[in-house]
């Protein structure tokens, strides 16, 4: 674990967005498609999309997509359905070019973007003109499984997140852990290894395969521990993890359990939403229970109706409350409207 104290990475304050849900909250039972192709179809002009992936929506409801395939974030502005910009110029490994970027993260001052097969986190101005390495070294992969990881660099992965002082974490899903960089990092820079061993396992302190993340402003992380299908939470400066969803190294499609959890966010009410990516389903976890509830995709049928979900990726929601869905087999994402709500979507500063 490294040795970063909380006050020295509690330097800059950020906005950040929290989203509160009622308990009670519903969402439509039939979702609409909010970017991309309704029937699947994949392409690479402004209406569709070829294996999206992250999702995000700014605190304007402006929401942001990586588009896999097509090495480009796509931006859709709200009550449309196609980009109104695109973000990054292509394949390659130029300061603008991505190499199938995974994830995304969108701040008050930058749009991030997890470009995964350089090994590297960009930092976007908002224009999406300019970008710099502020995670990693393009093109140098961190290590090999079991074997000797640097913390400068990573490999393969696919969950980025920015805390409320700028932090930037990513989970190293090769090499089994999430790595926390300071708010100043920049290409090279070294981070601390917040969670996980480097080795797979089960155990409270190991990680299989880890994707998605989430850090609240008390600093405490989830992990959606892909391999071990389960949700990992992480107390700031603890050496391991307590399981809060799911059962270790047990894939099922019963409430109590996950296949292959992709993603998670958390509200204030410490309610967890869990993308169930090879169940084709999200689920809403009350805090300190042993079972889920179904959100959306609840036949766990892959399929293109408009109430079925085929492998999602990521979650987000809007200012209103609404589900969003990188419905990424599907090459969409998908609109679960909120039906029964008291929401808020806020700005806090800490």
């Amino acid at each position: 674990m490294g040795t970063t104290t909380a006050n020295a990475i509690r330097s800059t304050i950020y906005q950040a967005p929290e989203t509160v849900l009622w308990p009670t909250a519903q969402w439509a039972f039939n979702a609409t498609t909010v970017a991309g192709s309704s029937t699947s179809a994949s392409g690479s002009t402004s209406s569709l999309l070829y294996f999206n992936s992250g999702i995000r929506i700014s605190d304007s409801d402006t929401l942001y997509i990586v588009d896999k395939y097509n090495n480009r974030v796509v931006v859709v502005s709200p009550n449309s359905t196609t980009a109104v910009a695109t973000i990054g110029s292509g394949y390659g490994i130029g300061p603008t070019q991505m190499n199938f970027p995974s994830d995304t993260f969108v701040t008050s001052d930058g749009i991030y973007v997890l470009d995964t097969k350089n090994y590297r986190v960009q930092k976007w101005l908002k224009n999406g003109i300019n970008a710099t390495i502020v995670a990693g070294i393009t093109g140098t992969s961190g290590g090999t499984p079991g074997g000797t990881s640097s913390n400068t660099t990573f490999s393969i992965s696919f969950g980025l997140f920015v805390d409320i002082y700028g932090n930037i974490y990513v989970s190293d899903q090769v090499n089994h852990r999430v790595l926390r960089f300071s708010s100043n990092s920049s290409t090279d820079t070294s981070a601390d290894v917040i969670a996980g061993t480097g080795t797979v396992g089960y155990g409270p302190s190991q990680l299989y395969n880890p994707s998605g993340i989430f850090v609240d402003s008390d600093l405490t992380l989830y992990i959606a521990d892909t391999y071990n299908q389960r949700i990992q939470r992480w107390k700031f400066a603890a050496c391991s993890g307590m399981t809060v969803a799911g059962r270790a190294g047990q894939p099922g499609n019963t409430l109590y359990m996950l296949q292959n959890p992709s993603s998670v966010i958390v509200d204030n009410n410490g309610y967890m939403y869990i993308c169930d990516q090879n169940n084709h389903r999200i689920l809403r976890w009350a805090p300190e229970t042993c079972a889920g509830e179904c959100i959306a995709g609840c036949s766990m049928t892959p399929g293109t109706r408009p109430d079925q979900l085929y492998y999602p990726f990521s979650i987000a929601f809007d200012s209103k409350g609404s589900l969003y869905v990188s419905d990424t087999r599907n090459n969409r994402v998908q609109k679960f409207a909120i039906i029964n709500y008291n929401c808020e979507y806020e700005i806090a500063f800490r």
